[in-house]
C-alpha cells in the first residue's frame, strides 16, 4: 500500500454512524393523549389576622379551565352561608378579596365557588359548562399574637 492510498472505511460502520447522527438530530414529538379534564383547586395568601388590624387575603385560583373569575360564597338551598367570615371582614366577589378589620378572634371556616365567567355561558364541548368550584378555608383571628408550635 502505498501513502497516497487510504483504506475505505467499512460500509456498516458509515451506516452505523449515519444512523446515530440521523437519530441525535431527530425531533420528537408530542402525543396527543387529548383533552384533560378541567380541574381547579384554590389557596388563600394569608390566613391569620388580628383583632382591630386591617386583616386582606386573596383567593388564588390554579387551573387549566378558568380563565376569567367569577366567585361568590358558597350558599346552601337556604340561601344561608355555610361558612361564616369574621365580623368586619367582607368579601369582594369581583377580585376574590377578603378584607376589613376584624372586630372578633375566632376560627371561621369558610366556603368560596368560582367558575369560569365567559364559559358558563357558552356551548362548552367537554361538557364543563356552568361548573364550579369549591374551596374551604380557615381563618383564624387572634386578639393577642400568639405563636403556633
Amino acid at each position: 500500500m502505498t501513502a497516497h492510498e487510504q483504506k475505505p472505511v467499512g460500509s456498516i460502520w458509515f451506516i452505523v454512524v449515519l444512523s446515530v447522527l440521523i437519530l441525535a438530530c431527530a425531533e420528537t414529538q408530542e402525543v396527543d393523549s387529548g383533552p384533560t379534564a378541567p380541574y381547579a383547586s384554590a389557596s388563600i395568601s394569608r390566613q391569620k389576622g388580628m383583632v382591630n388590624k386591617y386583616f386582606s387575603a386573596q383567593v388564588l385560583v390554579h387551573s387549566n379551565y378558568i380563565t376569567d373569575l367569577e366567585y361568590e360564597p358558597w350558599y346552601d338551598h337556604s340561601g344561608e352561608n355555610k361558612g361564616k367570615l369574621p365580623p368586619g371582614i367582607t368579601f369582594n366577589t369581583g377580585t376574590g378579596m377578603l378584607e376589613g378589620t376584624p372586630t372578633q378572634a375566632g376560627f371561621y371556616n369558610i366556603k368560596i365557588r368560582y367558575r369560569d365567567r365567559v364559559k358558563r355561558t357558552h356551548d362548552d364541548p367537554d361538557g364543563a359548562k356552568g361548573l364550579w368550584y369549591y374551596t374551604q378555608f380557615e381563618i383564624k383571628i387572634y386578639d393577642v399574637l400568639e405563636e403556633e408550635g
